[in-house]
């Protein structure tokens, strides 16, 4: 119960207009309400007959066991022997992703980043990734080595962003990527985060990182990323992955 709450139990058609009326228990009120949708000024024809209680007065009459969510979690994990599921606590930071699928290889300025991204990971959480997927991309450093076919992104912007994890050519936090996707970093790129995941579909060039291009994870700390947290990287049996990280990850096919 959020403070300043309050518990709200719906009951059947309200066929007697009573208003609002004292409960049997202190701070507990009767009244006649309308259901509808939000911000559409849609409302039923008919009210029905709600008991209201605050917060406070749930907690003084109730025997709950209060638990957040994260503490849950952590209580069901310790029990069952198995690891969470990622992205479902609060401190989990929740993927941001980029799809290229209708961009124009052809525009330089696909993706270009002036700004504040905040992805710092929460204690006990994962970080974020921040994902740029759908069809051929590259990583270049100077305009010149835009090739007409992909879709260019330029290091600078991409670390800008300060991802916690960085992906490339991926559209899930498993490390699954659609036909299609490829990576190239061209030479003299750099590409730094806590994690960068590169991925592709399977061809033998379809994740490449030329000679003079760097990846680079030092000083970046933990992502977060551990099968104890719930990340689990799957990728297809047809599919590139490269992975650079600080954490010990896990893979499964």
């Amino acid at each position: 119960m959020m403070p300043g709450g309050y518990r709200v139990e719906l009951g059947g058609a309200a066929t007697q207009r009573l208003g609002v009326t004292a409960g049997a228990a202190p701070g507990l009120y009767n009244a006649d309400v309308y259901t509808g949708l939000a911000n559409t000024g849609m409302l039923a024809r008919q009210p029905r007959r709600a008991t209201i209680m605050a917060g406070t007065e749930v907690r003084r009459y109730g025997e709950y066991n209060e638990t957040s969510l994260t503490q849950w979690v952590a209580e069901q994990s310790a029990e069952f022997g198995v690891a969470r599921l990622s992205n479902l606590i609060p401190e989990d930071m929740r993927p941001l992703l980029f799809d290229f699928g209708y961009a124009d290889p052809a525009n330089p300025e696909a993706f270009r980043f002036n700004g504040e991204l905040r992805n710092e990971r929460a204690e006990g959480g994962t970080g974020g990734l921040v994902g740029f997927h759908g069809g051929a991309l590259e990583v270049i450093s100077e305009p010149g080595q835009a090739e007409a076919s992909r879709i260019s992104l330029r290091d600078d912007d991409l670390n800008s962003l300060g991802a916690t994890v960085l992906g490339l050519g991926t559209s899930d936090t498993d490390g699954y990527t659609e036909p299609g996707n490829s990576v190239i970093v061209r030479s003299g790129s750099s590409l730094n985060a806590a994690a960068v995941l590169l991925a592709g579909n399977g061809e033998e060039t379809s994740v490449v990182v030329e000679s003079g291009a760097t990846i680079d994870t030092r000083g970046r700390g933990s992502a977060g990323w551990t099968a104890d947290n719930g990340m689990v990287l799957s990728p297809n049996e047809d599919q590139s992955l490269l992975a650079v990280g600080n954490d010990l990850m896990t893979f499964s096919c």
